[in-house]
């Protein structure tokens, strides 16, 4: 940290403490200055917490991963549906595709990405478009991809299997709901003619 900053904070921190309010020459900004220069410093030197209540039992070797997830308040990663990753959007590389790829930080008119090699032309052909409009180099998008289902830039979701599988059964239900909604109609017209 830089001793000027430091002597000039601890001046006007005491200062703004003896008399309870902001110094006269800080506005705004200033505060703002001092409250991004400080955040890292804030952070790593907060008091840690422990749980209040010990767990019962110590975790097995297979709850490590899990114990580990929850600690870093981290989702466990879940692949796109590889149907979902195969149907993305093919993009002609342009000259409007002057951004960066925000997976591989390379040019998107460097249509090969880090990995590839110049001569090979599958890899070099095409971008992909997410449904959410962002584009990537296509190697970069499906390595990603296939450890997370979500856009790297604006975490949009795609399906996964589990989704799928779940909708399929949402879907079988609620035909089967209809199904049986069309009988109860029936029954009932049935009783009233025939009683």
């Amino acid at each position: 940290m830089d001793p000027v900053w430091l002597e000039w904070f601890h001046r006007d921190g005491a200062e703004l403490a003896n008399r309870g309010r902001r110094p006269d020459h800080l506005d705004d900004e200033d505060d703002l200055y001092v409250a991004l220069a400080l955040a890292p410093y804030v952070d790593r030197h907060r008091p840690r917490t422990r749980p209040r209540s010990p767990s019962p039992s110590p975790p097995s070797h297979e709850d490590a991963g899990d114990d580990t997830a929850a600690r870093n308040n981290k989702r466990p990663c879940i692949p796109a549906y590889s149907e979902a990753i195969l149907g993305l959007k093919e993009v002609v590389p342009t000259a409007k595709h002057d951004d960066d790829c925000a997976i591989c930080l390379n040019p998107l008119a460097d249509i090969a990405g880090p990995d590839h090699k110049k001569d090979d032309a599958a890899a070099t052909s095409m971008l992909r478009a997410m449904p959410c409009s962002h584009i990537f180099h296509q190697h970069c998008i499906f390595q990603w991809l296939h450890r997370n289902a979500v856009c790297p830039l604006c975490r949009y979701q795609l399906p996964t299997t589990f989704e799928d599988e779940d909708t399929e059964v949402e879907e079988d239900e609620e035909e089967i709901d209809n199904i049986i909604s069309r009988l109860n109609q029936i029954r009932r017209r049935l009783q009233i003619l025939y009683n």
